[in-house]
């Protein structure tokens, strides 16, 4: 998958598929200001975010041509790029986002690691218990029989 390109205002951009830097630069961005998405469309991401939150993630998001991803000035590029884009680019570069970061298949597997994850717990769980059940019922037995805990006949 290579990098998209978008030039914006004067100037040029790329994005390619998030780093683990980005990933922990929006993460925290999204913590900060308590934000949550009830809707990971590129339309409902927009909507959440709202103008100045879309302009910071996008700041995170694209890469000026000749500065390297780690050392870009956010706050500067975020400026920016608020007061450079217009609806059309931003719709073009979150639907973009999606294409390289496919977000709805990573939260699907997620969801079924996490259902594989509790089936395994619970499986275990209930082996477990049943194996534990048996091996009280027969120390129980064992203390009746002879009155004296822990001993068997």
């Amino acid at each position: 998958m290579q990098a998209k390109r978008y030039t914006i205002g004067d100037k040029a951009y790329s994005q390619n598929k998030l780093v683990l830097g980005q990933i922990a630069q929006i993460v925290e961005y999204l913590e900060k200001e308590n934000i949550e998405f009830t809707n990971v469309s590129p339309v409902g991401v927009i909507k959440t975010l709202g103008n100045q939150g879309l302009a910071r993630c996008l700041a995170i998001i694209l890469v000026p041509d000749g500065v390297s991803i780690q050392n870009k000035n956010i706050d500067e590029l975020e400026k920016e790029l608020f007061w450079a884009m217009d609806g059309e680019a931003v719709m073009e570069i979150a639907t973009d986002f999606f294409y390289f970061n496919p977000v709805f298949s990573l939260f699907k597997k997620a969801k079924e690691l996490m259902a594989n994850v509790l089936a395994g717990m619970t499986a275990g769980v209930q082996e477990n218990g049943s194996e534990k059940s048996s091996e009280t019922s027969a120390t129980e037995t064992s203390q009746k029989e002879t009155g004296l805990p822990g001993t068997s006949q």
